[in-house]
């Protein structure tokens, strides 16, 4: 609700639904894979054609990436978020 609230209020809520898949799979990454339980989300626009979207939490150890197969449990990770990714 907060990434599709802070993306129609900058007029941008087409945006929304991809937005709200990489939150979701963020905080869902850092609940299950970090230590610690606190986990915080962060949107901004920094600029007219810039979005950033922020998911921390308060662990310290860093997360290592896995590549399950096509049978696992798990998820993909962040993989599905790559195409709406810009760095």
């Amino acid at each position: 609700m907060l990434v599709s609230a802070a993306l129609s209020t900058w007029d941008i809520g087409e945006l929304a639904e991809a937005a709200v898949q990489i939150v979701a799979e963020l905080v869902n990454n850092a609940i299950d894979h970090a230590q610690c339980r606190n986990v915080r989300v962060l949107i901004t626009r920094p600029t007219q054609g810039v979005v950033r979207i922020g998911v921390a939490d308060t662990c310290k150890q860093v997360p290592e990436p896995s590549s399950p197969d096509a049978n696992a449990e798990e998820g993909p990770g962040l993989r599905p978020s790559a195409p709406c990714v810009r760095t």
